[in-house]
């Protein structure tokens, strides 16, 4: 009877835990992501400072293929350069983005 009553009880403990694993693990193999991976098909990317007459340049991500821009985002920095700054860079430099 005794060994009877620890099998059962062994049992019990072995179903608890076998169902208390499936019901702790369920919600992560059913959940979705709210991480939406953005895909762009691209040749090539590279930073590229955009400059204003008054010498302020903000850094862009410039995503292209081949000569076309497909994606210009704001990294988020910038510098203010003095007002005697010269951009090193020649006029087809700044101008084009791809």
């Amino acid at each position: 009877m005794l060994l009877l009553m620890r099998k059962a009880s062994f049992l019990i403990l072995v179903l608890g835990m076998a169902i208390s694993i499936f019901l702790l693990a369920a919600p992560l193999l059913t959940a979705e992501s709210n991480y939406a991976a953005e895909r762009v098909a691209f040749t090539h990317f590279f930073t590229k400072a955009l400059c204003s007459p008054a010498n302020l340049c903000e850094d862009y991500e410039v995503y292209c293929d081949n000569e076309n821009a497909l994606n210009v985002k704001a990294t988020g920095y910038s510098i203010q350069f003095p007002e005697d700054w010269k951009d090193p860079r020649t006029e087809e430099e700044k101008k084009n983005i791809c």
